[in-house]
C-alpha cells in the first residue's frame, strides 16, 4: 500500500509590505540601521589670543570658551587661525597669519625648523623656555601630584576633621564605660541597701 506525502505544509508567511521594503531598498542595513551625520570642520579663519603653552609647546587660546591648541604661537600672541580638528572638547587649528608677534619671539637657528618638526620651540628665547618647561612641569606635578595650595589645604582640614571626630568618640565611649559604672555601684549599692533593710524588718 503506497504512502501518499501530505502537500498542506505550512510555510511562514511574510507579510507584503515586509517583502516590499526588503525588494525596493538596495542595502537591508538601512532599514535598521541610520548612519550619523559626518560633523563639519569650520574652515572659516579666525581670530585668537595665546595665553598660554602646554607641556608640548602648543599655543593654547580660546573660540567661544573651547581651548584650542596652535603650534608655533607663543602666549600673548594674536594670530588668524584655520580649525583643523574640532572635537567636543577642545580644537586644534594652524596658523594663517600672525598679527601680533610675542618680545619673547626669536628667529629659529635651523634654517628647516618649520619643515621639520623635529624640535617645537626653537621660536622661543632661551629664558622663554625654562620659564615654559617650569610652568608646564608645575601644572603636571600639580594636576598628577596634588601640590596645589588649595587641594593640600583641603586635605589638612579633612584630616584634622576626622581627628577631630575620632578623638569625640573615644571621649563619649569613655564617658558611657564611665557612666554605666557608676551606675551599676550605685545600683548595686540600692540593693545591698534594700536587702539589708528587709532582713532588719524581719528581725
Amino acid at each position: 500500500m503506497a504512502i501518499r506525502q501530505s502537500t498542506n505544509t505550512k510555510l511562514p508567511t511574510i507579510s507584503l509590505s515586509l517583502v516590499y521594503l526588503l525588494r525596493e531598498s538596495k542595502h537591508y542595513g538601512t532599514l535598521f540601521f541610520k548612519p550619523q551625520k559626518r560633523k563639519v570642520t569650520d574652515t572659516k579663519h579666525k581670530e585668537i589670543v595665546i595665553s598660554r603653552l602646554d607641556h608640548l609647546g602648543a599655543g593654547i587660546g580660546h573660540i567661544n570658551r573651547k581651548p584650542v591648541f596652535v603650534d608655533g604661537l607663543l602666549p600673548g600672541e594674536k594670530a588668524l587661525v584655520q580649525l583643523t580638528e574640532d572635537k567636543k572638547q577642545y580644537a586644534r587649528a594652524k596658523v594663517i597669519k600672525r598679527l601680533v608677534d610675542s618680545q619673547a619671539r626669536i628667529k629659529p637657528h635651523c634654517p628647516i625648523y618649520d619643515q621639520c618638526g623635529g624640535c617645537n620651540l626653537q621660536h622661543l628665547s632661551h629664558s622663554g623656555q625654562v620659564e615654559a618647561k617650569q610652568q608646564a612641569l608645575a601644572e603636571l606635578m600639580s594636576k598628577f601630584a596634588a601640590t596645589d595650595k588649595e587641594l593640600i589645604r583641603q586635605r589638612r582640614l579633612s584630616a584634622t576633621i576626622k581627628t577631630i571626630v575620632v578623638v569625640l568618640v573615644l571621649v563619649s565611649s569613655r564617658v558611657t564605660v564611665s557612666c554605666s559604672s557608676v551606675f551599676a555601684k550605685s545600683r548595686a549599692r540600692t540593693l545591698s541597701m534594700s536587702s539589708s533593710a528587709r532582713c532588719w524588718h524581719c528581725h
